[in-house]
């Protein structure tokens, strides 16, 4: 069984992929969020079955690996101009994911 950050890669990898296919011909804000709350708990119940990694490294893991997934495709939000789609996007990555996460493990 390959370690908790290699399984994180190759689920990166997948959910990237998909997050792109998802955003491809435009990008709803609601379709964004549900995705992303998808791949927390996605990510969360993959944490569980590593019993030697610590929570908080498997937090901090999966939400650096939401970022890169967000970051990877980086779409561009439409009608919001910048700097407010750098600013949706600070809030997204920085405030909402994590808030997303905490909730989704405590009902994994």
């Amino acid at each position: 069984m390959p370690g908790f950050a290699e399984a994180l890669d190759t689920a990166i990898v997948r959910l990237t992929d998909e997050f792109t296919d998802l955003t491809e011909d435009s990008l709803d804000l609601g379709e964004v969020f549900a995705f992303f709350f998808s791949c927390a708990g996605e990510l969360a119940t993959l944490g569980q079955q590593y019993l030697d990694t610590p929570d908080v490294e498997k937090r901090r893991l999966i939400l650096a690996a939401l970022r890169r997934i967000y970051k990877r495709h980086n779409p561009d939000i439409p009608l919001v101009p910048e700097p407010f789609e750098t600013l949706l996007e600070h809030l997204l990555l920085q405030q909402v994911l994590p808030a997303v996460y905490d909730f989704v493990v405590k009902r994994v």
